[in-house]
């Protein structure tokens, strides 16, 4: 009983470590695509650098997942994008200002100053420099995530796993951290 105890454990915290390696899968991606598309030379070198970070911690995901005898997944988990979350937002906005007046059953929008000449934001061309400034934030609330994921596994791990499964996720969180603190620091300079 004791060891289908454990199996069940385990099995279930390599679920885990699965989950969090589709998020370092999806972010490798990211961070490949925004090489690619940042004109910026110094965001391309801090982004170059995160990649190499990121394909290691994947690496040491994948070994630990493979240790236990489970196969490291390869899909992708959705991630966050301030584009679409302002979106969102706007669009809430402008129906939180909708006021339905019922005695005249007749629908007028209030909408304040700013929103109204934000609200052709879509088709407003952004610079490269904004259009950076907004992805280093996107990548800072991403690596914050991360660095989530990786607090929770670890509760998780206490007395789950062996003390060298420990310090791996330790090593990862600790990386993304001080990540996480360059990203801030670049997004500070922009």
């Amino acid at each position: 009983m004791t060891s289908s105890k454990n199996n069940d454990e385990n099995n279930k915290f390599v679920d885990h470590l699965n989950e969090v390696l589709s998020v370092e899968n999806a972010a490798i991606d990211r961070l490949q695509k925004r090489i690619q598309e940042t004109p910026i030379q110094d965001s391309k070198k801090i982004l170059q650098q995160h990649v190499q970070e990121e394909k290691e911690q994947q690496r040491r995901l994948k070994d630990l997942i493979s240790a236990y005898g489970k196969k490291p997944t390869d899909s992708q988990v959705d991630i966050i994008s301030l584009y679409s979350l302002t979106n969102e937002a706007r669009n809430k906005i402008k129906k939180d200002n909708v006021d339905t007046n019922n005695d005249a059953n007749t629908t007028t929008t209030k909408i304040s100053p700013t929103i109204h000449d934000n609200n052709n934001i879509n088709n407003t061309i952004m610079t490269s420099e904004e259009s950076e400034i907004l992805n280093t934030k996107e990548d800072a609330l991403i690596k914050n995530d991360e660095i989530s994921s990786y607090k929770t596994i670890l509760k998780k791990a206490e007395g789950v796993i062996g003390k060298d499964a420990i310090n791996v996720l330790k090593q990862n969180l600790q990386e993304k951290e001080s990540m996480y603190d360059k990203i801030k620091s670049s997004e500070s300079r922009m």
